[in-house]
């Protein structure tokens, strides 16, 4: 991440800044642009059995994280996979997916929500939604 950070410094000409190394914009760019990416196929790599979800989720769940679990698992359902709490507890143990504070569903009650972390957001065609 800091190589393509500090590339995309120099072509932005500020590499003779003295109050920082890499600008947090350019590390941001890295991460949108190649390192969440890469991230994605080394995933998939490792993971071939879950290379649908990495592929399709973003699709099927609607394309932005924060997520519901309800949404979630029809989404894991409709790719054809027999368990998705399973599928769920997999994709939190590789980091994929962190807990996010529970919401209000229609019926008033709390449903339990998830997160993608920056570091696979852009490689899994995800947005981040803001605050509610």
């Amino acid at each position: 991440m800091f190589s393509e950070s500090a590339r995309l410094q120099k072509e932005d000409g500020g590499l003779e800044q003295k109050d920082r190394i890499i600008r947090s914009k350019n590390i941001a760019e890295a991460l949108r642009t190649k390192v969440s990416q890469h991230q994605v196929e080394e995933l998939t790599q490792e993971y071939k059995e879950l290379e649908d979800i990495f592929k399709n989720l973003s699709d099927k769940v609607g394309g932005s994280s924060p997520m519901n679990e309800t949404a979630l698992i029809g989404a894991i359902r409709i790719l054809n996979f027999p368990n998705p709490l399973e599928i769920i507890d997999k994709l939190k143990d590789i980091g994929l997916l962190k807990d996010y504070k529970p919401a209000k569903n229609k019926d008033g009650n709390d449903e339990k929500r998830y997160h993608i972390p920056d570091l696979y957001l852009h490689g899994l065609k995800f947005i981040r939604q803001g605050p509610n």
